[in-house]
């Protein structure tokens, strides 16, 4: 009897080490390379290799998403309905089994609503592909409130299903809470950006992404500028009022709170009232650097309006005519302006 169950277990460890190296083999081969570098034949063998892997009785979670993965990709590349649907149907199925195994992972459950919302009012017949996609997709976000790759996949089917407010506010949260938002990502982003209150909805009033998204506006959509500068403003005196109290409180250091305030005056157009903000708390670091040359004329210069402010350096040979009002004789960086060329 026990020679039975050790050569049963052995049996089954061999299997189970056969089975994990195929599904290895093919995630390196589906996951390491987009599918956009991977030719039709290859995605054809490749999901053809994968169901067979899935009809083991020691098919997972892992290998049945793989499956959904592939069949997605596959469907991608054919223009025959009938054939896209019926893949589409076996990605949804393998999502929903997936689920089973584990039911409380919101990846497989914005991945399930998504496939679902894209076969529209077609019913699968297939298990495990039954239900409401936008239940489904409120149930992922509730799972995992805080991951950012759900919200903005929640986004992206609130928008495709004509919800526009809820997508919006959902970009707003991924732009709160993901400072490392992809290139994709962020440029749909910004391309559903037409009035104030998207920016309003999607931008908070602090840095790094009031500064940011400024910024981003002023270069990639320049035709919004003047609809959204009012409330570009706004968020920008919102977030310097917030850097500052940080500062106070400690919470932040000076390089910090310096490079917090040089991203708005380095390549962003700022109003007056911004700039002058920012002169009163350079001028604020520079007295507690005890440089109160620089302070004193920062707070001259935050008097004076519509002032347009760059960075540059000044060489310490550099010639009176220049009228620099601030490290004169030294090789530094200052805050040199218009007023005083």
């Amino acid at each position: 009897m026990v020679f039975t169950v050790l050569v049963l277990f052995a049996v089954y460890t061999l299997l189970s080490i056969k089975f994990q190296y195929s599904l290895n083999t093919l995630e390196r081969l589906f996951y390491e390379h987009p599918f956009s570098e991977l030719t039709p034949y290859q995605i054809k063998k490749g999901l053809e290799k994968v169901e067979r892997l899935n009809k083991s009785p020691l098919a997972n979670s892992d290998s049945l998403v793989l499956l959904a993965r592939v069949a997605q990709a596959r469907a991608e590349q054919i223009t025959e309905p009938k054939s896209k649907t019926a893949l589409l149907c076996k990605a949804q199925s393998a999502i929903g089994q997936a689920l089973l195994i584990k039911p409380y992972k919101a990846q497989y459950l914005i991945n399930w609503a998504n496939l679902k919302q894209m076969l529209g009012s077609y019913n699968c017949n297939l298990p495990y592909t039954a239900g409401d996609y936008q239940q489904v997709t409120a149930d992922a976000l509730n799972r995992d409130p805080t991951n950012t790759r759900i919200m903005y996949a929640a986004a992206l089917i609130y928008m495709w299903g004509k919800k526009r407010d809820k997508a919006m506010d959902l970009f707003g949260r991924v732009v709160r809470y993901d400072t490392g938002i992809n290139s994709g990502q962020l440029l749909y982003i910004l391309s559903q950006i037409e009035s104030p209150r998207d920016f309003e909805k999607i931008v908070p009033s602090r840095f790094p992404q009031a500064a940011y998204w400024s910024r981003l506006i002023q270069e990639r959509r320049p035709e919004l500028v003047s609809r959204l500068w009012n409330v570009m403003e706004k968020k920008q005196i919102l977030a310097l009022k917030a850097n500052l109290q940080e500062f106070r409180e400690g919470k932040i250091g000076q390089d910090i709170f310096e490079k917090r305030l040089l991203s708005l005056e380095s390549g962003v157009r700022i109003s007056s009232r911004a700039r002058q903000l920012i002169d009163a708390n350079l001028a604020i670091l520079a007295r507690q650097r005890g440089d109160t040359v620089t302070a004193d004329y920062l707070r001259l210069r935050q008097k004076l309006k519509n002032l347009r402010v760059i960075m540059t350096y000044l060489n310490g040979d550099t010639r009176p005519e220049r009228k620099p009002l601030a490290y004169w004789g030294r090789k530094a960086q200052i805050y040199f302006d218009d007023f005083y060329r």
